[in-house]
């Protein structure tokens, strides 16, 4: 391997060591957006060309002109989200883990006021927050197959010195002896795997996140005549991710790999980021039954902090000098250093909306959304000026580039008015950001009740989610190991409005 390939393999830890994948890029675009309020979400997210609901403020800021009184608003909301994880390989089998979150799914307030003797009927401002995405899941899977994770650590630690190894994981892993110096001149490291390609291993591995995205809103919006409704959004993105992960590897062949016993590498990170965006829209109110509406997002621009450690325990077997074997296992670990900075630029959205008001029985309405994924940028020289970070920075922007591509996405929803009560049904198509992949569908159903000073409704979604995840990279994508999750996500969501 020559000394440019040690050079790519090296960033290539640093930006895994430092969580800045495309994956990060794509988590903190893919956005559920119309997910605030229990009305919002029985229709499914689509309520762009209606307003009156607090969950517009982060879609379609032009909704906030349609209310009519002062209003407070809070939404409770608790998720439970199944995944049910396989490890490819023969004879392996799936395992299923639950994680549920209560959290709040929004709280705002609106404040409304009539123009005198003006054509702006209504002169509008609202603040307060929306979740855009939830990151709590848990999975777990465990098999047979071939390969180690320490060919990975092989990769990294190639060409470099011993003491150049650190504070990465392959520092961790020259110190624990999961891999040693055979060559000091030429820098060539061994293991106890490189014998025993083909070996089985038994591996596991549990992964927990945890985290949100919520999104803070100071939106002022206005009713022009009863014919044109415009509103400004300012929003403020606060996010909080948090990752655990616990890898294991046991020896499933001792004839194959004598030495090796078994292995254990955690990692934990902890993300915090506050951004900046700007959403703008317009509703336009055709006659009494139709309304159109439209939208456009800027990207948010979002500086990131990453805090993470790691450990690593490998267990052995060694001749001492009276040729005994000696079992050792000696742990090592990366405590949190000193905090990463960096930026990321979320791609822009633009919606279009419909909505057919059918008397006063109830409503359809329908909403697209257009985001092109490819276009999350990563600046990793916000406060540096390494050659090294400038290169991982090109690397990632590019696979990125390459990697997603843009997604449209469809909701759908109507309500059915009988007296006080409302009754509600959603459908929606979530486009994917791969080429390879096929769209993911939700469905959701709601009821509410309508009073002249309060009202409450609740609602149910259901999504499934289909996503493969990679426990370790290598330079040879073939050997990687590949586990297959497939998800199950149930909310339920609780309402509360004071109209004043």
């Amino acid at each position: 391997m020559n000394r440019i390939t040690h050079v790519f393999c090296f960033l290539f830890v640093v930006s895994f060591l430092n969580a800045q994948n495309i994956n990060d890029a794509l988590r903190y675009s893919f956005l559920e957006l119309g997910g605030g309020t229990a009305r919002t979400i029985g229709l499914g997210g689509s309520m762009g060309a209606l307003g009156a609901d607090y969950s517009t403020l982060s879609t379609n800021p032009a909704g906030l002109g349609a209310y009519r009184s002062s209003e407070f608003v809070i939404t409770p909301a608790f998720q439970v989200k199944r995944t049910q994880s396989i490890l490819a390989g023969a004879g392996n089998s799936s395992n299923s883990e639950n994680a549920n979150d209560f959290s709040l799914s929004n709280v705002g307030i609106v404040f409304a006021s009539q123009p005198v003797a003006s054509k702006w009927k209504t002169m509008n401002f609202g603040i307060g927050m929306n979740k855009l995405a939830n990151f709590s899941q848990e999975f777990t899977y465990d098999g047979t197959s071939k390969g180690s994770i320490v060919d990975r650590w092989l990769e990294f630690a190639d060409g470099f010195a011993p003491n150049e190894l650190y504070p990465y994981e392959e520092g961790l892993a020259y110190e624990t002896e999961a891999i040693y110096i055979v060559d000091e001149n030429t820098l060539d490291y061994s293991s106890d795997f490189e014998a025993a390609p083909d070996a089985d291993v038994k591996r596991g591995q549990t992964v927990k996140t945890d985290g949100k995205y919520n999104e803070m809103v100071l939106s002022l919006a206005g009713n022009y005549n009863h014919k044109f409704m415009y509103g400004l959004t300012v929003g403020l993105p606060f996010i909080q991710y948090s990752e655990e992960k616990v890898y294991t590897e046991e020896n499933n062949d001792e004839e194959s790999i004598p030495f090796f016993k078994s292995l254990s590498y955690s990692e934990n990170l902890r993300t915090t980021g506050f951004g900046i965006n700007a959403k703008i829209g317009v509703i336009y109110r055709i006659n009494q039954m139709f309304r159109v509406g439209a939208a456009l997002h800027t990207p948010s621009a979002i500086s990131m902090t990453d805090r993470w450690d790691s450990g690593l325990t490998y267990d052995f077997v060694y001749f001492d000098d009276q040729g005994e074997p000696v079992r050792s296992a000696v742990p090592a670990s990366e405590p949190e250093g000193e905090p990463y900075e960096y930026k990321l630029k979320t791609p822009m959205r633009a919606m279009i909306s419909g909505a057919a008001i059918i008397k006063r029985s109830g409503f359809i309405t329908a909403e697209l959304e257009y985001v092109d994924y490819s276009k999350s940028n990563f600046d990793l020289t916000v406060n540096s000026t390494n050659p090294g970070d400038v290169a991982i920075e090109e690397s990632l922007n590019q696979e990125i580039g390459e990697t997603f591509n843009s997604a449209i996405n469809l909701r759908l929803g109507g309500e059915y008015a009988y007296e006080k009560f409302r009754f509600r049904a959603g459908y929606g198509i979530i486009g994917t950001p791969y080429a390879d992949k096929s769209s993911s569908t939700t469905y959701s159903l709601g009821v509410g009740l309508r009073q002249k000073k309060f009202y409450v409704d609740f609602a149910y979604k259901g999504l499934q989610t289909d996503d493969t995840f990679i426990p370790y990279r290598l330079i040879d994508a073939a050997a990687e190991q590949v586990v297959t999750n497939e998800g199950a996500v149930n909310r339920y969501i609780l309402t509360l409005g004071f109209r004043f």
